[in-house]
């Protein structure tokens, strides 16, 4: 059974591309940040062009409660999710213990409150 393993392991090697086995290499030494490379961008695989912006996640709509209780010392009271210029917003109403009634705003992408 061993025999058999090392045997299609070293005819999946021998089946690839000289090339292809070299190329697999340097792309592993870049992605290390290899010394052999000095001048590379980090942000850029020549082979894959620019690296794309990783999508933030944006909170949820139980963080964005608990951060605005906390911050103001009130209790959300309803709370509901919109969208305004393509971008997710909650809308709270928190009351406090003066019975003080109030809407707040959080943008769920960067946290900020109105």
């Amino acid at each position: 059974m061993l025999l058999r393993t090392l045997l299609i392991a070293v005819t999946f090697l021998v089946a690839l591309p000289p090339g292809a086995r070299a190329d697999r290499d340097d792309r592993f030494d870049r992605q290390r940040g290899d010394e052999r490379d000095p001048g590379r961008d980090p942000g850029r695989d020549p082979e894959r062009g620019p690296e794309k912006e990783k999508p933030r996640r944006e909170m949820s709509l139980d963080q964005a409660v608990q951060m605005v209780q906390k911050r103001y010392k009130a209790r959300v009271v309803s709370a509901e999710t919109r969208r305004q210029n393509d971008r997710t917003v909650y809308r709270l109403k928190l009351l406090n213990k003066d019975g003080k009634v109030w809407t707040v705003t959080v943008d769920a992408a960067t946290g900020t409150v109105r």
